[in-house]
């Protein structure tokens, strides 16, 4: 009989899916596309197709981005309050995304927060290295983080086009991309490291038991080529 992967605790969540399926998934999706826009710049011609391409990259990136950030959230949000640590104030609704407030009845009523993509990251990070008592590796002054706040606005124009010519992308829009997912993976690889290394700062005794897996296992596209496309004219 073929060997099963032992569940982890982010694959028992309900809505949250595993990191590592939504890594290895949405990695692929990235992945192709923008093997695609390489494959076109050696050509030395764009297509119509290959605009479209460009599009779907962007927006891959950030399904990328936020849906490994949810998982985060999820993951960290069940391992921390562990031995009767209490939670801290406001976290389960920042996870959950929904705060309180009264509706025009006089109920109260769970209303949606509003939080911007890069902050939540930033709070995924810090969450799961609090729940870890290990060092928080997301560096908001990389290269590749400026160039992932570069594609969101790439991503608002192509979400909310008031021309056609928001629908372009430049070639430097593309590496910034390239850039920038390379560089997240690589952070949340790096947060991987401590959830296999370190335990997590509410465990139990030693000696105790405590489910504690290796939840964001993540695995490496075997057709990643690890080349960033060269800057050339918009």
């Amino acid at each position: 009989m073929p060997r099963t992967r032992e569940p982890t605790i982010s694959d028992r969540l309900p809505g949250s899916g595993s990191v590592s399926e939504i890594m290895t998934v949405l990695g692929h999706d990235f992945t192709y596309l923008a093997t695609k826009m390489v494959a076109s710049a050696k050509r030395g011609t764009l297509t119509e197709k290959d605009a479209t391409h460009a599009r779907r990259l962007i927006r891959a990136l950030f399904a990328l981005v936020e849906g490994v950030t949810h998982a985060l959230k999820v993951v960290s949000l069940e391992l921390y309050p562990v031995q009767g640590h209490p939670l801290p104030e406001g976290v389960r609704e920042i996870v959950s995304e929904k705060g309180y407030g009264l509706g025009d009845e006089g109920k109260i009523v769970r209303p949606r927060l509003k939080l911007t993509w890069d902050r939540k990251v930033k709070f995924a990070f810090q969450f799961f290295a609090d729940t870890y008592a290990a060092t928080n590796p997301l560096e908001t002054k990389s290269d590749w983080w400026r160039a992932l706040k570069r594609c969101e606005g790439v991503r608002h124009r192509l979400t909310h086009p008031r021309s056609a010519e928001d629908l372009k992308l430049s070639a430097d829009a593309i590496v910034d991309a390239v850039e920038a997912e390379r560089g997240f993976r690589q952070a949340v690889d790096d947060l991987n490291q401590t959830s296999g290394q370190v335990r997590p700062a509410h465990a139990p005794p030693a000696g105790e038991p405590h489910a504690a897996p290796r939840a964001l296992a993540t695995r490496r596209d075997p057709r990643r080529r690890g080349r960033t496309p060269r800057r050339g004219p918009a």
